[in-house]
């Protein structure tokens, strides 16, 4: 999934740093500018919804979008939201959805992408 959707974000113009889990997210957000965060949910060594928190209290401004599989979508998608997320999208996603919320949200001037 990571892959995938690292390869759907470049291939609409995003330059993409990836993390397979939130520890190293929050390293490589804290060494860079970032113009939005994508993130799954289930992570090792740290959830998405603690990832969202400490974002949200290090860089508010860092739009984030918060991706899941959980049974309870809506469940999930309030509880993404209440942590910080400024958006949320339950699997499987659509792939041109992704895209088109990723444009809406990141900055234009420099369209990076980090996905965990």
């Amino acid at each position: 999934m990571l892959d995938m959707l690292g390869r759907t974000l470049e291939r609409a113009g995003f330059e993409v740093i990836t993390a397979t889990h939130g520890v190293t997210a929050l390293t490589l957000i804290g060494e860079m500018a970032i113009d939005l965060v994508v993130t799954d949910i289930l992570l090792p060594q740290m959830n998405g919804f603690e990832l969202i928190r400490r974002l949200k209290n290090d860089s508010p401004d860092v739009p984030i979008i918060a991706i899941s599989g959980m049974d309870d979508s809506q469940h999930f998608r309030d509880s993404a939201l209440k942590c910080g997320a400024t958006a949320a999208l339950s699997k499987p996603i659509s792939r041109q959805h992704l895209v088109d919320l990723a444009t809406s949200m990141a900055r234009p001037a420099l369209k990076k992408a980090s996905t965990t």
